[in-house]
């Protein structure tokens, strides 16, 4: 029997579990809360598969908002054990240039993600950190929601303490970075002077900056995607319930803190690599991909901001 959840339904359970656990806790590291907006120009498409009309020009816009609490579950020796929970919501939009449909017949457009973050760091010796990193939420075009846009991403890390100033780590994630939910190895490396960073979670992210009093320069590449599942099953014209998009951006970053824990942030360039995949999960292998277009490279524009714990 399926069963069906009204957006309303849904939003109420999130806020309420978020309402009675977080006051519980508080945060150790990342980010207290965080707003981010971002945006892609209009480009056409390299080779869709199958073939759909040369004149279409495609772009994403993304809006993200993220919040969490952070304390201290074990004071023992070196005792740093840490849990951290908050929400965040991103927000998508995917936007066509001269594609027409018939009337009866839509394309997905608006698309969201709710999730919880869960996160728990424990300091094992003075050498050896492990992190666990867990993400239940929902990814929905908010169109006849059920369970089948619920979804579980995470990431468990080890990490060796090189030195005071490096971090080293190995680790397993299952994540839609690529537009796919796909279980990865993770690579970590993080080293944090006071005038220079290299932090690579890969394949995730690698950033270099260098910092000078308030500002922080530098560049960065980031890996930016997500899956849907979609409730409007005449999205497009083949029936697709899910949508795959993502891309890899990258280009220089600036930033200035506001305050000590607080700044706000710029960073432009141009994607790399682009990736949009419409398909129907509930077919079999290689016929579930019903539309995939790689859309051509194009400038991207990141801001927001962040206060950390």
């Amino acid at each position: 029997m399926k069963i069906t959840i009204s957006m309303r339904q849904y939003f109420f359970i999130f806020l309420l579990f978020v309402n009675c656990l977080a006051p519980l806790f508080a945060w150790s590291q990342g980010e207290k809360l965080g707003f981010r907006i971002e945006n892609r120009g209009l480009s056409g498409l390299r080779e869709p598969s199958p073939e759909i009309s040369d004149n279409i020009k495609v772009g994403r816009f993304d809006l993200g908002l993220n919040a969490s609490f952070k304390r201290k579950v074990d004071k023992k020796k070196l005792g740093l054990a840490t849990l951290t929970l908050g929400a965040e919501y991103r927000y998508t939009r995917l936007q066509y240039n001269d594609f027409e449909l018939s009337d009866s017949n839509s394309l997905a457009e608006n698309l969201h993600m709710m999730r919880l973050q869960t996160d728990y760091m424990k300091v094992l010796n003075q050498k050896w950190i492990l992190s666990i990193f867990f993400r239940p939420g929902i990814f929905t075009d908010f169109q006849k929601v059920s369970l089948e846009h619920f979804r579980i991403e995470g990431l468990a890390l080890l990490d060796y303490r090189k030195s005071q100033q490096t971090l080293l780590g190995f680790g397993v994630a299952r994540s839609a970075n690529f537009g796919r939910v796909l279980i990865l190895p993770v690579f970590h490396y993080l080293h944090r002077s006071p005038k220079f960073v290299l932090d690579m979670l890969l394949p995730s992210r690698i950033e270099i900056a260098w910092i000078k009093k308030k500002w922080y320069y530098g560049v960065n590449g980031s890996l930016s995607g997500n899956q849907f599942r979609l409730g409007n099953l005449q999205n497009a014209s083949n029936g697709e319930n899910t949508v795959g998009v993502s891309d890899f951006t990258l280009g220089p970053k600036i930033r200035y803190n506001t305050a000590p824990k607080s700044y706000i942030f710029l960073t432009g360039g141009f994607t790399v690599l682009r990736r949009w995949e419409f398909r129907n999960d509930d077919l079999n292998n290689d016929d579930r991909v019903l539309q995939e277009i790689d859309p051509n490279l194009t400038w991207f524009i990141r801001s927001g901001f962040v206060i950390n714990h």
